[in-house]
């Protein structure tokens, strides 16, 4: 019996480990536990667009300033690039045209933009921006967030499908600019220095932002584009 038992016993023993390794659950990978991977917070270009209309008097009304005003606050905390300007014109010499530019140029380096950052045109024989009209546009980010409230069974031992959604959420919706979260900003020049300049200005009675930026003006037809001065 004692040679039997020596015998069975082992046979036990491979079917018991044979019958756990039966019942194991499929391997996970590191996208099923890390919610981080699971529901990411996607990055996307996008470009931020202004459109403006002006009366007889090529003017900025209150209202307009006040878009402007926004969208200057926006380019500042997530834009890249530059703001372009684009007014419709009749013609190179249209001066309300180059004036209307002007103020809207003129406007956004008060906001604290930087000189290099406006760059304002005219656009002629453009069915999209008529005389009277102006698009303002610049590079920016969006944030993707991941959809939430998947309430559906896990794998054992695994966070179940909604852990950290919300979370990611949370954060992509309070980023204020959607590049840090695919890069640290580096240490260079900030636009409180523009700002702190102006209202320096603004002190010492001195006009802020004074000195004309130059107008391009570009000519768009169903046939092709050319450019001028």
């Amino acid at each position: 019996m004692s040679r039997l038992a020596r015998h069975i016993a082992p046979a036990i023993l491979v079917l018991a480990v044979a019958a756990c390794q039966g019942e194991a659950p499929a391997p996970t990978t590191i996208v099923d536990n890390d919610y981080r991977l699971k529901h990411p917070v996607v990055v996307e270009p996008a470009t931020a667009i202004l459109q403006l209309r002006t009366d007889a008097g090529y003017a900025l009304s209150t209202d307009d300033r006040r878009r402007l005003h926004d969208f200057a606050g926006t380019f500042i905390r997530r834009g890249s690039g530059a703001v372009e300007i684009s007014v419709g014109a009749r013609g190179v010499d249209d001066e309300d045209a180059r004036s209307y530019a002007q103020d809207i140029a003129q406007s956004l380096l008060g906001e604290g933009l930087k000189r290099g950052e406006v760059r304002p045109q005219l656009v002629i024989e453009d069915p999209a921006i008529g005389p009277g009209r102006a698009a303002l546009r610049f590079s920016t980010s969006v944030v993707n967030l991941p959809p939430c409230r998947d309430w559906s069974e896990s794998a054992p031992n695994a966070p179940y499908s909604d852990f950290g959604c919300t979370l990611q959420r949370n954060i992509g919706a309070m980023v204020a600019d959607p590049r840090d979260l695919e890069q640290a900003r580096d240490g260079g020049s900030t636009h409180s220095v523009t700002g702190d300049l102006a209202i320096d200005k603004m002190n010492r009675g001195e006009a802020t932002w004074s000195v004309p930026l130059p107008v391009s003006a570009t000519t768009k037809s169903s046939g092709g584009s050319s450019g001028g001065q």
